[in-house]
């Protein structure tokens, strides 16, 4: 794997000539003012920055900045300030990235399933990509991408970097800077087709809020598994089993719904139960990006307490933070058996963000206010009991085997324990 890559052909060119343009005036005034804010605030605010940052490093970067300020382009000092907070490796501590400008996006949708990267959605005029695994972005493999990419993105573990890293991928800016996009923004993209042929496409960087992307599964007419049966319902929800006798709990979000409380969404949980036979609880955190522990407390305890039958907990590279304490309470607490991915949070680290908005550009800067250790030594994730790691294929044939692999009647209730989890 590689960190970076060479610019190719007149790139480098055409690059200088969109970065090293001079800027209208006053604009480097107000990045001055916005790096000054990022700067005080990271070093104010951030929990054990001095220890965490090299602060020399750290203040000459900021230095360079604001000397280049009225040459470099909006979207290059964008990209040095996501790397320079990306070094620690702390998910909590970002730059956040934008969805419009100063970045352009690509008309399509990227996920990673185990080492494959693969076309989720895309534009109507290019479907034939949809559904195929890239195998190119420009001159650079998939892994390749990932790899130069990976400085950018404020990732904890591969896990986490696999999860957060589409988005960047399709970020046209970032892609020059890696030499994988053409002067205009253009990315010629390489898809595998599954008789092992290859498609090329040249995709071009396009509006997000005109775009009408289509899906990989509903092109495919796949059946639909469980777990994607409520897409709409952004924070939980949840569905009783009866082939397997199972409650299956969806938990998106550690935050409470503004139409249904957590608590009330709780105790319809432990009514559905009560009201039919339960052999088994299934709680999905694997889209769970954290909030507040808080939250999820009146269901955990009332399948701490109550709960009848072996509870089992779908993880993955997406959750994150407060799901990643949420699946150690599940474990301890409720005995659950933890099937899936590793986390894309570490167990013990940094949490309780705050955010500031840079007064000129705009760029929402994240940062950890708080370090929580919840087990020994430093894992780098919290690990299944049952390593299941899901294809493409299993996905465009409309399979979970995740969720498959705790439906299973001879599913074991203990494994050995991973000792890694944390709470934020």
């Amino acid at each position: 794997m590689i960190r970076s890559a060479p610019l190719v052909g007149g790139l480098v060119t055409a690059i200088l000539a969109t970065v090293l343009t001079v800027q209208p005036p006053g604009r480097a005034d107000g990045w001055h003012d916005d790096l000054d804010v990022f700067s005080r605030t990271l070093k104010s605010g951030q929990e054990a920055f001095a220890r965490r940052n090299d602060v020399n490093a750290f203040d000459t970067e900021i230095a360079a900045l604001k000397r280049d300020a009225n040459v470099l382009s909006d979207a290059a000092i964008t990209l040095r300030l996501m790397k320079l907070v990306a070094r620690i490796h702390d998910g909590h501590s970002h730059v956040n990235l934008p969805l419009f400008a100063p970045f352009r996006r690509l008309p399509l949708t990227l996920e990673w399933y185990g080492d494959e990267l693969a076309v989720t959605s895309v534009a109507p005029d290019h479907t034939d990509a949809l559904g195929l695994r890239v195998t190119r972005i420009g001159p650079l493999s998939a892994e390749q991408a990932l790899a130069a990419a990976a400085p950018y993105i404020a990732s904890e573990n591969e896990s986490g970097l696999r999860a957060e890293s589409p988005g960047y991928l399709t970020t046209v800016e970032l892609l020059q800077a890696l030499g994988a996009a053409d002067a205009s923004g253009v990315v010629t993209f390489t898809f595998a087709r599954p008789d092992g042929t290859r498609l090329e496409r040249a995709i071009a960087p396009g509006n997000p809020l005109r775009w009408s992307l289509v899906d990989a599964l509903a092109a495919n007419d796949a059946p639909v598994s469980v777990s994607r049966r409520h897409r709409e319902q952004r924070y939980y929800w949840f569905e009783y089993l009866p082939e397997a006798r199972a409650i299956y709990v969806q938990y998106n979000r550690c935050e409470n719904d503004p139409v249904r409380p957590f608590r009330a969404f709780a105790q319809s949980v432990k009514e559905a139960a009560e009201s039919q036979r339960t052999d088994r609880w299934i709680l999905d955190l694997r889209q769970n990006g954290g909030g507040s522990t808080a939250v999820g407390r009146p269901l955990l305890d009332s399948l701490g307490r109550a709960r009848r039958g072996p509870v089992f907990v779908l993880i993955g590279g997406h959750t994150f933070s407060a799901a990643v304490g949420a699946a150690l309470d599940l474990r301890d607490r409720a005995h659950a058996t933890l099937v899936g991915e590793p986390t894309g949070g570490r167990p013990n680290g940094y949490g309780n963000a705050k955010t500031v908005t840079l007064p000129h550009s705009g760029l929402r800067v994240q940062y950890s206010t708080r370090f929580f250790r919840s087990v020994p030594g430093d894992p780098a994730a919290l690990e299944p009991d049952v390593r299941v790691t899901p294809t493409l294929a299993d996905v465009l044939a409309g399979r979970d085997p995740v969720l498959e692999a705790a439906l299973v009647p001879s599913a074991p209730r203990e494994r050995s324990r991973a000792k890694a989890a944390g709470t934020r």
